[in-house]
């Protein structure tokens, strides 16, 4: 059937593909201009197949969505959330992607009022850069926090690159007794509607569980209300490479050399001893000759002044 005949592309031209697609797209929203560069064949033919998949869910979900358009997990950063001249099939299509049949699916926690998903950077498949909902997973990660009075606090944290700041909850803030600073209101739009408001930030080093490297950042402070997560990490953090996507298929690397024997210990430790010794009795040599200098240079300045007196006797 023709139908039957699409191409199919490997895991890493996908991934190539959704990149360049990606950053051409964030190169229009900042310069409003894209000159182009060399589109091979193969990432053509798969644009192509991502705007006929497109096109394909729009037709099937414009007639059961186009009344219904719910909002994304993000504030107002998508141009599509204040578009009131948006056709039915662009309604489809946004509904589509947010389905809640299809969201149940991803989420181990569906009846949860913030959506926990994160649009992972680089496998984009639309113009707006937002993935499809069969591309979206839920991710979360154990973090610890540390306060000055208790020291560290585990916790778990939602990875969403929807929000555009790291948030947390009141709750955990007092159980940390965290120093807060007050500022401008903030507000946040949930996937179901509903508001989180921050008027206050914390700043506090966190790190992920199981790594040593720690991190200081800032956090907003859900102030009306209990939020629905102890932290929430946003795309500030999600795309400055401090968190590994860490699942069943891409675990954090870990490098572990091997193990030294006694012998070469204690060889180690003798050469440090040794390399020690050898700089202290350097800095020793440098002194005694700093000091030789010095005092060859007061004789000679004395000798000069004395030699002065007895040539001024001499003219009296």
């Amino acid at each position: 059937m023709p139908g039957n005949n699409r191409p199919t592309f490997s895991h890493d031209e996908e991934e190539e593909f959704a990149q360049a697609a990606l950053d051409r797209d964030n190169h229009l929203k900042r310069e409003y201009a894209y000159f182009g560069s060399y589109m091979s064949p193969r990432q053509k033919l798969w644009e192509e197949e991502q705007q006929r998949k497109r096109n394909a869910a729009a037709e099937a979900g414009a007639e059961s969505f186009t009344a219904w358009a719910p909002q994304p997990p993000t504030g107002a950063s998508y141009d599509y959330q204040t578009n009131d001249d948006a056709s039915p099939e662009q309604y489809a299509e946004i509904a589509a992607q947010y389905s809640p049949s299809l969201y149940s699916e991803y989420n181990d926690s569906p009846q949860s009022p913030i959506q926990e998903t994160a649009r992972l950077r680089g496998q984009s498949d639309y113009r707006s850069g937002n993935m499809t909902m069969t591309q979206l997973r839920t991710n979360r990660c154990n973090i610890e926090m540390h306060s000055s009075t208790i020291g560290w606090q585990g916790m778990k944290a939602v990875l969403d690159t929807g929000a555009d700041e790291n948030w947390i909850s009141r709750e955990i803030v007092e159980s940390l007794s965290l120093a807060i600073n007050k500022g401008v209101v903030f507000r946040y739009k949930t996937v179901d509607g509903s508001e989180l408001i921050s008027g206050a930030t914390v700043a506090v080093r966190w790190g992920i569980q199981g790594r040593s490297k720690t991190d200081v950042a800032e956090f907003r402070v859900v102030t009306n209300g209990t939020a629905p997560f102890d932290v929430l990490l946003g795309n500030n953090l999600i795309t400055s490479n401090q968190i590994n996507f860490n699942d069943e298929e891409r675990p954090h690397g870990v490098i572990v050399g091997p193990e030294e024997t006694q012998a070469e210990k204690q060889e180690a430790a003798e050469s440090s001893q040794a390399s020690q010794q050898e700089i202290k009795a350097l800095n020793e040599q440098r002194k005694t000759q700093k000091d030789r200098k010095k005092d060859r240079s007061t004789k000679s300045s004395n000798a000069s002044r004395g030699g002065s007196k007895h040539s001024s006797g001499k003219s009296k």
